[in-house]
Formats: structure tokens, C-alpha cells, sequence
């Protein structure tokens, strides 16, 4: 189509949100920057795959990299769901859990907002939705993921497993490069740290880039727009 993938930035200082009063969006771009550290290293052994740089996929080179594929999984409703029903749809995949106390909240609500701005700005409804992949399947049984993701709204397809070693999430997570790890707590409890990465996929599950959170939705609004028209 001619266009470059060049990510915009707003001068408007009035539309940036101010850090020292939002603490979770804070913390969502650190662990935003962590997430990058350990995806780049990941991107680096693979072979042929673009760098990410902190803006969005690097203009100067593919967008087609080595993440991304066909996945199967389960829905909310305990259905068999798998990428391909997603066919002909853009959609924003995001790896997390219900009992997240922090960032996983922080970054639905982020990127909820990041889709319906794009809708609004393109005056009509577009082939856009999002992907909520639990790597907590244990305790994110499908009824429970139903019970947390209705708050967020109609767009968010939240999915699961049968258990954190289900070959398909074990697939999902590898052609994502998703790492997630268990940490238990001394009283039995336990938390998940995990890759915090947003990515947009196409029609056919390939990468296109990924969601940068120090943009206001608005902007992240703007390059998901360029990216798909």
C-alpha cells in the first residue's frame, strides 16, 4: 500500500498521561520494558527475526517474523476455540491471568480503550478484538475467565487450558515466546510472573507489531489504524 510503518508521536503534551499520578501505567511500562528484554533476547536466537525497538516493529525491516502461528485452546464457554475461527479478523493477543494484582488489569483496560478509540476514529466498526490467553489454567477454569473478562467487555476472547502442561497452551506460549513462571508464596499461595508483551496479529495469526503502553490509547489507536488499513 506504499505506507511506511512508522510509529507517530503526538507533540501535545496535554494528551500524555502523567506518570506521577497514574502509578499503574507506571508499572505497566516497566514491566512493558522488562517483557522487551526477554522477547529481544528470544528474537535474537531466532533466525531471520526483525528487531523490536521501544517504539512498535522496526520500520526498516519485515514485519513478517517468527512469532505468531495457529493455536488451539479452550473458550469461556469450555468450547474448542483455535486462531483459525479468527480468520479474517485482526486481533490483539495478551498472555495473563485472573488473579494478576496489577499489570494484567492495567493492560486490558489499556488496551479495551486502545480499540475503542480505533472504532471511533475510523467511524465505523473494524475486524479488531482481543485474545486473552490464561497461563494460570489451574485456577482460570473457563467459567471463571467468563466471570473476570465481562467487565472488559465484549471484544476480549478469553481462553485457557486444561492445565499449565496442555501441549496447546505449551504451543500457544512457545510461538509466542511467552515465558511465565510460578512463584510460591511461604503461606501456599502463589503468583505468575510472565511476559507482559501486547502483540497485533493479522488475519492469518502473523505478527505485525506489538502495543507500546508510554503512548496514550489514542496514539496506540493511530498505529494499529496504519497498520491494518
Amino acid at each position: 500500500m506504499g505506507k511506511t510503518n512508522k510509529m507517530r508521536f503526538s507533540e501535545d503534551n496535554d494528551n500524555r498521561p502523567n506518570q506521577d499520578k497514574n502509578p499503574s501505567k507506571l508499572w505497566l511500562i516497566l514491566a512493558f520494558a522488562a517483557a522487551g528484554g526477554f522477547i529481544a533476547y528470544n528474537l535474537l536466537i531466532s533466525e531471520s527475526s526483525p528487531s523490536i525497538s521501544p517504539q512498535g516493529v522496526d520500520p526498516s525491516r519485515s514485519t513478517t517474523m517468527k512469532l505468531g502461528g495457529d493455536w488451539l485452546l479452550t473458550d469461556m464457554n469450555s468450547q474448542p476455540f483455535s486462531s483459525k475461527q479468527l480468520r479474517g479478523q485482526y486481533y490483539l493477543i495478551y498472555f495473563g491471568f485472573t488473579k494478576c494484582p496489577e499489570i494484567c488489569p492495567t493492560t486490558l483496560n489499556y488496551i479495551t480503550s486502545v480499540v475503542r478509540i480505533a472504532r471511533v476514529m475510523m467511524g465505523s466498526d473494524i475486524p479488531l478484538k482481543i485474545v486473552f490467553v490464561s497461563i494460570d489454567p489451574e485456577r482460570d477454569t473457563p467459567e471463571v475467565l467468563k466471570k473476570y473478562l465481562k467487565i472488559f467487555g465484549k471484544d476480549v476472547i478469553g481462553v485457557t487450558a486444561s492445565s499449565i502442561n496442555d501441549e496447546n497452551l505449551k504451543d500457544c506460549m512457545q510461538k509466542y515466546k511467552i515465558y511465565a513462571n510460578k512463584v510460591t508464596s511461604e503461606n501456599g499461595n502463589y503468583n505468575v510472573d510472565h511476559t507482559t508483551m501486547v502483540y497485533l496479529m493479522d488475519t492469518r495469526s502473523l505478527y505485525l507489531g506489538h502495543i507500546n503502553p508510554s503512548l496514550t490509547e489514542k496514539q496506540s489507536a493511530t498505529n494499529i489504524i496504519e497498520k491494518i488499513l
